[in-house]
Parts: structure tokens; C-alpha cells; sequence
């Protein structure tokens, strides 16, 4: 992998690092990751693996985010 690849392949995992080192922030980013990791091996263009992996960046934070929406909203805080 190329380094723009490996920084757009564990950039979720900074979720796990940015919000509050939790369990769903690791497992969201962590499935991110891998689904990046198996973006970038695939046979496609620069720059449809780049938009590929950004929009499973984005959508990882957004999981991150109604996850965190709704655990907050169970835990009554």
C-alpha cells in the first residue's frame, strides 16, 4: 500500500484515539480499516480508491456518532 493509502486505510481508527478511547469507537474504526484495507487492494483507479476510502471514513463517523447519539439517550445523560 502507498502511504496515502495507509493513512486513508487507519484514519478511523482515530476514532477509537478522538472520542473517548471506548469499545465503539475501536470496533467502528477498526471495521473502517479493514473495509479501507480491502479498497485499496482492489484493482480500481487512484483516485476512486481515495473517494472510496474517504466515504468509509465518513461513514464510520457517522456510525460513531448515532451509536454515541443513542447510547446517550438510553443511558438517560
Amino acid at each position: 500500500m502507498n502511504a496515502w493509502q495507509f493513512l486513508l486505510a487507519f484514519l478511523p481508527l482515530g476514532l477509537a484515539l478522538a472520542f473517548v478511547l471506548g469499545a465503539v469507537g475501536a470496533a467502528i474504526g477498526a471495521g473502517a480499516a479493514i473495509a479501507n484495507i480491502k479498497v485499496a487492494k482492489k484493482d480500481l483507479s487512484t483516485s476512486l480508491k481515495a473517494l472510496a476510502m474517504i466515504g468509509i471514513d465518513l461513514g464510520a463517523a457517522a456510525v460513531w456518532l448515532v451509536v454515541a447519539i443513542l447510547l446517550n439517550i438510553a443511558v438517560g445523560s
